[in-house]
């Protein structure tokens, strides 16, 4: 049974949900390193998609070699105690065939490639992760409306979501103790009635997030998710509670396929950090360090650090 299938199957017994990681014997105690890594684009079976849709996302046709060479490496680190991919995981839920069929077995195959790995690997579902692809005799469609059914696959199949598609985790750096909140919101639109903007999260997720960041005064946050804050802010209910919590020092986000840091909130100490596609380039990761009293956030594609992040108030 390997790492993350024991996390899983403990809280279920004890009906938690949050746990704790367990620390490997060779871990240090004062620091915790994971890698971060977004929008590997997976596609199984892109052969048998309708000629237009190969033709037209076969860009993202050979991710999996690259995604398995760099599971194979962090499963063999001594220093890596997880990854987190956070969102756009497959290009698609489904795909029109050629025939008008559609072919639906991306997330079970995605799954099954993840849960063969020893290192623990915690997901967050992205806008690609919930959509599928058709063909209506001119152009390729992409629709959201299946998220239903992409999201019960997602709970079936990926041991990360075994408590659901919106999650949190519990670890200690140097007696310092960080709550990682992954968040589901891939979402590109919340209709023509919804007032705020990307990105979304349903009422039953905000305020389970509200309960998430109230839970201790005594641990530090980190938020996963998908689509990352733009530059306009005002109205985004998500935006007004992640900023007004000073405990919360750090966003990893995707989405936007492009490295970029931005500083948010009312005195700009929450950083927000976005990870370009590991499917465009499979160099794009960063690895985070928790200590003690600081987060550190590498460059892309190397272990030198770009930002320390103090855990001052």
């Amino acid at each position: 049974m390997n790492f993350s299938r024991l996390l899983r199957l403990s809280a279920l017994a004890c009906g938690l949900f949050t746990i704790s990681f367990p620390r490997p014997a060779s871990a240090q105690s004062d620091t915790v390193s994971f890698v971060h890594i977004t929008d590997t684009h997976l596609i199984f079976g892109l052969e048998h998609c309708h000629p237009d849709i190969i033709r037209l996302r076969k860009h993202y046709g050979n991710g999996i070699g690259p995604l398995k060479k760099m599971l194979d490496s962090l499963s063999t680190s001594k220093s890596t105690r997880f990854a987190a991919i956070t969102g756009d995981m497959i290009d698609f839920y489904g795909a029109a065939t050629a025939t008008g069929e559609e072919q639906v077995y991306q997330i079970e195959r995605f799954a099954r490639l993840i849960n063969s790995y020893p290192i623990p690997v915690f997901l967050n579902l992205g806008n690609h992760d919930i959509a599928a692809y058709g063909w209506d005799g001119e152009r390729m469609t992409s629709s959201q409306r299946i998220a239903g059914k992409a999201r019960a696959a997602w709970i079936r199949s990926a041991q990360a979501f075994g408590e659901g598609t919106y999650y949190s985790r519990l670890l200690t750096a140097g007696g310092t103790q960080y709550r990682l909140i992954f968040l589901d919101n891939g979402y590109n639109s919340a209709g023509e009635y919804e007032k705020g903007k990307p990105p979304y999260l349903d009422r039953i997720q905000l305020e389970w997030l509200k309960e998430q960041l109230n839970e201790s005064k005594d641990d530090v946050e980190i938020v996963l998710m998908h689509i990352p804050f733009g530059k306009d802010t005002a109205g985004s209910e998500l935006y007004d509670i992640l900023s007004g919590h000073p405990s919360l020092k750090l966003i990893l986000s995707g989405h936007n396929h492009e490295n970029l840091v931005r500083h948010l909130g009312p005195q700009q100490k929450l950083v927000q950090v976005q990870t370009a596609a590991f499917a465009r380039n499979p160099h794009e990761w960063r690895e985070i360090t928790l200590t003690a009293g600081s987060i550190l956030v590498s460059s892309p594609g190397t272990r030198r650090q770009e930002l320390a992040i103090s855990l001052e108030p």
